[in-house]
This record gives C-alpha cells, sequence and structure tokens, in this order.
C-alpha cells in the first residue's frame, strides 16, 4: 500500500496545477474584483471563435478529508452584455462508482446538490473551514472574459470521512451560469474524486507512451530545425517529461525519431567560428548548431533504457491502410525499419527491454493480421477493446487470449481499456454494442467527419473525467484487484501528457505495472474478436501513394545505391500513412499532396544541361557531347543515350560513368548519320541494371552530305574529261597536210636550185 498522508495535499495540489494554467487561488479578501478581458481586433480575427458559457480550466483531482476542492474557469460573455451573471457549484448527490455513470455525468449532470454560489454580491465566510472566492463583476460585457475561482474546504463538501468504503469515489462536478435574463449556456461538467483513504486493494495501470511526432517529412527524416525547436521545450521535451515522471512506462517508438535525430546529430558540422556575445551577453546560435537536440538526444537515450521498448513501423504508418490501397512492399520497408532503433540506440542492443509486440492502430486490426501474427515474428498483440470486448459486466483485466483456427495457435494479446481510450479521443464512443469498429464512423467516407473527440490540447473536464473513470473502475471491485492498460494517443506529445503517464504513480487508488508483468497477472475472459470493417486512414486519401511508390522506384534506380535511395524516398510516403493522421483529415490530405508534389520533382535531382543543334555528315560515325548535373545529395551511376524520331540517323548508349552529390560529367553518346534531314531526338537516362528513364530533353541532330568534297571531285571529274577528249582528236587527227600551191613552189625552187 502507498502511504498516503504524507504525500496527500502536495500530490493533489500538483495534480490541480497540471489540470490547468490557472493558479491556485487565494483568500477572497486578498484578491481584487475579477478583471475582464475582450480579445483585440487583430485577435478576434486571427483566433477561432469561442462558444459562450462557462469553461473550467482547472480542478482538484482528488482530495482526501484534510484537502481542499479548487477550481477556477472562465466565463465568456458572447455577442451580449451578461448582466448580475451568478455561478452556481454543484457536486454530485451520488458516487459515480461505474465507468457507465461517469461517461453520463458529462451529459445529463443530475441529480445534484449546490456546493456554493458565486456573484457579484459575494462574501466570504467566517471560521477557518470558510469558502473563498473572488466575487463576479456586476456586468460581463460582450465579447469578454471574466475569470473565476473558488475554494471548497473538505469539511464543507458534506461528505463522510468516518466510512471511507462507503463514500470514496469519483464525484461530478457541476457549474451552471445565469443572468437577469435567466439561464445562460448549457452547464458545465469536470470530476473530482474523494478518498478518505479507505482500504482497497489497488488498481494496476500500466501505460504505453508512443515517441512519434506526426509530420510530413521530405526524405523521411524530421527538419533539423523543427527537431531543435521540438527539444528546446517543445513536444520532444514533453515527451521526454511523461517519460521521466512514468518510470514503469512502456515506450512505444518509432524509428524515424531516432533515426532523425541521430543522422542530424552525426552531419552538423562545427562552428568555425565563435560568434561573440549579443547585448543581453547570450550568444546566438548559428544555423547548423543543435545544442538544445544534442541535449536532448543525451537524455532520451537515457531515459530509454530505463523502460521497455516496442518497436513501431516507420512513421508509426498504419500497415492495414497502406495495404489496403496495394502496396505491400511499403508496408514491408516500414516494418524492417524497426531493427535501426538499436542502431541508432546501441545502448538498447542486449538489455532485454525490447518488447516483440504487434500494435495496430486502435480499432483497426483485422483477421489477416491473426493470421500473419506468428510469421511476422511477435510474441503478444495489443487491441484496443472494441475487438475484444470483456464478456463480465465490470471492468476485466488487459491479459487475453485469442485463438486464431487458421494458424491454429493461440495468441497473447494485451488490451488497452475501452473508457480510457474514449476519454482520451483515442477511439469513438460505441456503448451500443451493435456496430463493430468502422462500420459507423464514417472514415472510408471522404465527406464525412469524424465525430466529437476531446479537444487537443485537452481540457481540464476531460482530464479530469480520465482520473475519474480510474477510481470507478476501482471502486467497481474495490476487493478484487485487476491490472488493466491505457496508451496514450498515438501522434505527437503534448504539454499534459506528464499529468496523463504519471497517474499511476500519483493517484492512491492505483499502482505502476510494467507490461512484461501485465503478461504475467490473471487472464480474462473475452468475446469473439471483433474483426475492423474499414481501414483507419481512408482509402481514397492514400490512393496515390502506390503510383508514387512505383515511380519513386524507377527513378532511385539511377543512384550507385539504388536500394538505399529507393528506401529514403519511400520512407518520405510512409509519413503521410502515420496513424497519428487519424484525427486529422485536413493534414492528411495536405501531406499526401506534398508527396506527391515532392515525387514528381523528383526528376529535377539528375538534370540534362541543354545542349545546341548538332550538325552530322552523313555517313559518318561520330560521338555528341551530353553533360548530365547530379543535384541530388547521393551518388549517381548511369549512362546516356539518345533516341532518334527518324531512321536517318543511328545512336547507342554512352559509357557508364559516376557521378558525384553536386557534380556533373560529360557523356558521350555514338551517333551515325546516315542521310539527309533535321532527326529530333529525345535524351535517356539508362541506369546500370538497364532501366529506361525517359527525360523532357531534346536535340535536334542536322544530317548532311559533305558539299565541298563533292564540289572537288565534281571539278576534278571535269577537267579529266576535257583533257582526255583532246588528247583523242589529236591522236585521230595526226599530222597537218602542206597546202597544194605550197608544195607546186617548193618543188620548183628545187629543181631551179639543180640547174
Amino acid at each position: 500500500m502507498k502511504i498516503i498522508r504524507p504525500i496527500a495535499a502536495a500530490a493533489a495540489a500538483a495534480l490541480t496545477v497540471l489540470l490547468g494554467t490557472t493558479p491556485l487561488p487565494t483568500p477572497a479578501h486578498a484578491q481584487p474584483a475579477q478583471e475582464q478581458s475582450s480579445a483585440s481586433a487583430e485577435e478576434k480575427d486571427s483566433a477561432p471563435a469561442q462558444k459562450p458559457g462557462v469553461e473550467i480550466t482547472s480542478i482538484t483531482p482528488w482530495l482526501d478529508d484534510k484537502g481542499t476542492l479548487s477550481i477556477s474557469g472562465n466565463v465568456r460573455s458572447g455577442e451580449a452584455d451578461l448582466k448580475t451573471p451568478t455561478l452556481q457549484v454543484g457536486m454530485s448527490t451520488q458516487i459515480l462508482n461505474s465507468t457507465d455513470s461517469v461517461n453520463a455525468w458529462a451529459d445529463r449532470a443530475n441529480p445534484h446538490r449546490t456546493l456554493t454560489t458565486i456573484a457579484p454580491s459575494f462574501k466570504p465566510e467566517d471560521g477557518d473551514d470558510a469558502i473563498t472566492a473572488a466575487p463576479l463583476p456586476g456586468t460581463i460585457k460582450a465579447n469578454s472574459t471574466a475569470r473565476f475561482s473558488v475554494t471548497i474546504p473538505a469539511a464543507k463538501l458534506g461528505l463522510s470521512a468516518k466510512k471511507p468504503l462507503s463514500t470514496w469515489g469519483a464525484r461530478g462536478i457541476r457549474v451552471a451560469a445565469t443572468t437577469e435574463a435567466g439561464p445562460f449556456g448549457e452547464p458545465t461538467t469536470a470530476y473530482t474524486t474523494w478518498y478518505p483513504n479507505p482500504k482497497i486493494d489497488h488498481t494496476k495501470l500500466g501505460v504505453i507512451i508512443p515517441a512519434t511526432i506526426t509530420r510530413f517529412g521530405l526524405d523521411g527524416k524530421y527538419i533539423p530545425q523543427d527537431l531543435e525547436k521540438a527539444a528546446a521545450g517543445g513536444e520532444l521535451r514533453d515527451l521526454l517529461d511523461a517519460m521521466k515522471k512514468a518510470p514503469d512506462a512502456a515506450i512505444a517508438l518509432d524509428p524515424r525519431l531516432v533515426v532523425s535525430i541521430s543522422s542530424t546529430l552525426e552531419t552538423q558540422q562545427a562552428p568555425e567560428e565563435t560568434e561573440a556575445p549579443d547585448s543581453d551577453g547570450e550568444s546566438e546560435s548559428k544555423p547548423g548548431s543543435y545544442t538544445e537536440l544534442e541535449a536532448f538526444w543525451d537524455e532520451f537515450r537515457e531515459e530509454l533504457t530505463k523502460h521497455d521498448i516496442i518497436p513501431l513501423p516507420y512513421a508509426d504508418a498504419d500497415l492495414r491502410s497502406i495495404r489496403a490501397v496495394g502496396e505491400d512492399k511499403l508496408a514491408e520497408t516500414a516494418q524492417a525499419a524497426s531493427r535501426q532503433i538499436t542502431e541508432a540506440v546501441p545502448e538498447l542492443e542486449g538489455n532485454g527491454r525490447i518488447l516483440r509486440y504487434s500494435w495496430p492502430a486502435a480499432a483497426g486490426a483485422d483477421s489477416k493480421h491473426l493470421d500473419t501474427f506468428h510469421s511476422t515474428g511477435h510474441d503478444a498483440l495489443l487491441l484496443s477493446e472494441d475487438q475484444l470486448p470483456a464478456e463480465t459486466s465490470y471492468t476485466s483485466n488487459a491479459r487475453a487470449r485469442i485463438t486464431a483456427d487458421d494458424v491454429g495457435s493461440n495468441i497473447p494479446v494485451l488490451v488497452t481499456n475501452r473508457d480510457l481510450n474514449e476519454a482520451l479521443g483515442i477511439t469513438q464512443a460505441t456503448r451500443t454494442g451493435d456496430d463493430t469498429p468502422g462500420e459507423a464512423d464514417g472514415v472510408d467516407d471522404p465527406e464525412a467527419q469524424p465525430s466529437e473527440r476531446p479537444h487537443s490540447p485537452r481540457t481540464a473536464e476531460d482530464i479530469s473525467r480520465t482520473i475519474a473513470l480510474t477510481a470507478a473502475i476501482t471502486s467497481e471491485r474495490p476487493f478484487d484487484q485487476r491490472s488493466i492498460l491505457m496508451s496514450l494517443p498515438r501522434h505527437t506529445a503534448e504539454a499534459d501528457w506528464a499529468d496523463l503517464a504519471a497517474m499511476p504513480e500519483d493517484l492512491p487508488w492505483l499502482d505502476p505495472i510494467r507490461l512484461p508483468q501485465l503478461e504475467k497477472s490473471e487472464e480474462s475472459d473475452r468475446g469473439a474478436f471483433v474483426t475492423a470493417q474499414k481501414t483507419t486512414l481512408p482509402a481514397p486519401t492514400l490512393a496515390p501513394l502506390p503510383g508514387l511508390y512505383t515511380d519513386i522506384g524507377v527513378f532511385d534506380s539511377l543512384f550507385a545505391n539504388p536500394t538505399e535511395a529507393r528506401t529514403a524516398d519511400s520512407r518520405m510516403l510512409l509519413t503521410c500513412a502515420s496513424v497519428g493522421w487519424q484525427n486529422q483529415p485536413a493534414d492528411l490530405d495536405e501531406c499526401v499532396e506534398s508527396a506527391t508534389k515532392a515525387a514528381e520533382g523528383f526528376g529535377g535531382r539528375i538534370g540534362i544541361e541543354q545542349g545546341s543543334t548538332v550538325l552530322l555528315v552523313t555517313g559518318e560515325s561520330t560521338t555528341i557531347p551530353i553533360t548530365v548535373h547530379n543535384n541530388s545529395t547521393r551518388e549517381a551511376e548511369l549512362s546516356v543515350n539518345l533516341r532518334p524520331q527518324t531512321a536517318q540517323l543511328q545512336a547507342e548508349t554512352s559509357p557508364t560513368q559516376t557521378i558525384g552529390p553536386g557534380e556533373h560529367a560529360r557523356f558521350t553518346v555514338p551517333v551515325k548519320g546516315i542521310a539527309n534531314a533535321d532527326v529530333p531526338g529525345r535524351i535517356n537516362l539508362i541506369a546500370a541494371d538497364g532501366t529506361t528513364i525517359p527525360t523532357d530533353e531534346e536535340m535536334l541532330v542536322r544530317v548532311r552530305a559533305d558539299w565541298e568534297n563533292i564540289g572537288t571531285a565534281i571539278v576534278g571529274t571535269g577537267l579529266a574529261i576535257v583533257f582526255v577528249v583532246g588528247l583523242y582528236f589529236s591522236v585521230r587527227r595526226g599530222r597537218p597536210k602542206i597546202p597544194q600551191s605550197q608544195l607546186e613552189a617548193a618543188m620548183a625552187r628545187a629543181e631551179s636550185q639543180n640547174d
């Protein structure tokens, strides 16, 4: 049993602060009159409209006979002035000793009795156990908010501490507003628990804390600057705080988170110079300096070694939703990434704290999941109670077993509690028993809107309801100790997670239990497995993923290590299949749109430099140079060819080359001109495995005859013909003949000389 008295007041006060941001009230005489606040024009335009009415922002979660019930909140006027506002604070007349009665209080806060009334004329009581409150203003102006707070000592609650077994338990709180015009808005509700140290058996509560961030990632990882911001008081710090507050909780660890952080810190470069301090004496971090992330990583790794670890698929992807759109290989990529957890955090290797559990999305498992359970190497299955309902009228133990006829063996199961799932917004309320998971909520209908769920971050009513449910579960069978299981929502951590995770440590009717111990608890009787009728994420939204996966795989073949490239780019798609998108349909649409745009732009990672028109001589064989730029961060290995559109040009493929990240290379494509033509050709990239990736780049090759040589040949031939013809006629004519008159004259001269 826990030691209650020495820590009761401190624990209750701490939880009260965690339930809301309003500080605990001081006595009324020390407080000024309540101030009103109104939103500026800018705030009205930028902030979502807040519903007029009463809101509880802080409430004491439990108290004993020495404690005080403190309640704080706001009254919002809306568009009209509220004249003479009055608040009536009431408590349920009955103990809410079942989960049904706790859940019903929010819808029907009756019967109840009044504890106190806060009005503009409120005056504090005399005596030691006085109810204190700040009086409300006489008029709350339109579009304004008035804060209220009240403290009620245990002695004024009308609850007995003499018979703790019959009086302890959850109580409903009701705050209703009236004005001169009558009732204003709907009453608001919350819960507290009266715990005068009854001698009961504590309920053991196991807790699962998901460690993930639901966000799109271009390379499948988180942006380093976002991680730095999250580590400096953001969602990563909220996660670490929850882990520290719940030493027995199991951590459902997303490989994407540890891979992103470790790779960011491994690749960061130390600043070359130290910046001078600014005027305030503080130095500003340079871009690429992740001091907050580094500090978080050291703490986070150390804290992980203290917890049981449930490896999740990469990006906590919903495998069934992925397979439903026909992409089994992408689901296999997600599942295979769990081994990288020990690579990023070697301290977890061999420490015996890694649990081989399969955890489908709440209410998202089907019979096929059971059939493949053993082949995937898991030891136990985590299911929500919607799919494995209890056969008892009270809350059953989390440990159960399913007989899978198709595989001929039993499957150990740990069941997360239905009521706690609903209070935390993990699943929807389905208490009629007629609907199977996924039949009535319309998630597969793109036009359907999800039903109302607790606000995120949760309100004081949401958290106090969760606490009250654990008290009701315990009071169902106060002398029959049971062991139950609760998980926090599977998305980015929030500020209230530390409060929720610490419930087994902080609430006096609970004890913490580790999941391996939960496996050894008494087995509960459960009904038949209820298979999910539809996927957790809407199939129409995820429909583009198979086509993108195929296109990415083709293009990634250009890299020297295509498997590594394909894995990284596939993980980008997995970031749009996270379970955390379940309640964020608009954000899921945006993620898929971003992935589509990114995949379409992957072609620009290997770019071809535009060349000029090439002149080629008919019949000549030569090479055409083509320059390729590698704009990616990976080494590429490829060749280039030119696909002529007509037969007047023949082209082959260039030799294969390797191009480093950010570099370029010149490829020589063998070509041969066949006949005169202007031949357009499309440039193709050829992967090392022979895959051809067409590009949009074209090159024009002009194939022309060699007119200079042809002209020379024609002139030479003409001269040769002239020479041959002249020679022929010269030979044919022989020597020229002497005219007859000249011959006779010559003979006469010769005769005269002889005489």
